[in-house]
């Protein structure tokens, strides 16, 4: 199964293969899966999620296959800060580079504060409650290897948005799933999707806010105003609801930021732009959508 060298964080996971790849657990998520396997009811129960833990982190079932075909049904776009980004392509060998792009497909995202990477989605093939749901960020070299059937990143990265289509439709036909939006009564709303793609909905699906509504039927008078608060949240109010921004701000300050788990604290302004006037990469990209006859969504930082 493999053993276990403890390292400063987290613990490293090395398979008894010829040329073993170790992996770094990260003590976040090994605290996680204990107390999972604690609460599980049974050893059933358990053993499933040691299997599945296993699979994960020593046969690599969470890494990036080398092949198109088994890599394109797993492909999601996310959300990561500009920061992480960059510490991640400085842990890079020579030659390897981490692909991402802005908001809108722009090649340099330095006018946000997150951009958009490529993630591989490693979900267990069996309910397995606690188990392990991680994503591989697709570098340069996996691209490279995916070849003609692939394309290029762009192209990878339209297979990953029809991904989020299909998996918020599988969401939402759930019975359990009943609203997009769960209001408070300032008007504020938050995302319940719940699954650490609600702000990559948001941001690279901007319908999902343009179409936002208060459930007690109130106008909302003002442009959509976004935070990307964390992976798994984002909150959305109007620019004339002046309540609504100020319990958007508390919850992000208060109740996301402490957690670590933050991912965005700038607020973002939804608006209407014409669409490129010259035809070509940049108004075919696959994150300029369009809003209407002749336009497209944009995403502007919001300054109060």
């Amino acid at each position: 199964a493999g053993a276990v060298r403890p390292q400063e964080g987290g613990a490293v996971f090395v398979d008894k293969s010829e040329v073993p790849r170790p992996r770094l657990v990260p003590h976040a998520e090994l605290a996680r899966l204990a107390a999972a396997h604690a609460a599980a009811p049974d050893a059933a129960a358990k053993n499933a999620l040691v299997e599945c833990a296993c699979r994960a982190y020593v046969g690599g079932a969470a890494d990036v296959p080398n092949e198109w075909e088994a890599a394109k049904t797993r492909l999601l776009p996310q959300l990561w800060p500009l920061e992480k980004v960059k510490a991640k392509q400085a842990t890079l060998p020579p030659g390897v580079v981490l692909p991402h792009c802005g908001l809108h497909g722009e090649a340099d995202a330095s006018v946000y504060d997150v951009a958009v990477v490529l993630v591989c989605d490693f979900a267990p093939e069996t309910n397995v409650k606690g188990a392990p749901s991680l994503e591989t960020c697709v570098l340069s070299r996996d691209v490279a290897a995916w070849g003609s059937d692939c394309g290029d990143w762009t192209n990878a990265l339209r297979v990953s948005l029809s991904n989020l289509r299909d998996r918020t439709k599988r969401r939402e036909a759930l019975e359990t799933f009943s609203a997009r939006w769960e209001h408070h009564a300032s008007g504020c709303g938050s995302t319940t999707w719940r699954d650490r793609y609600d702000a990559a909905r948001c941001a690279l699906l901007p319908s999902v806010v343009a179409r936002r509504k208060r459930e007690d039927g109130r106008p909302e008078p003002g442009a959509h105003v976004c935070v990307f608060a964390a992976r798994g949240c984002a909150l959305a109010a109007t620019s004339k609801n002046a309540l609504g921004l100020c319990y958007l701000g508390d919850v992000v300050h208060t109740k996301i930021g402490p957690t670590g788990d933050g991912l965005s604290r700038r607020a973002y302004r939804l608006v209407k732009v014409k669409m490129p006037g010259t035809r070509g990469a940049a108004a075919s990209h696959p994150l300029v959508q369009k809003a209407g006859e002749a336009m497209t969504w944009k995403w502007l930082p919001d300054a109060p």
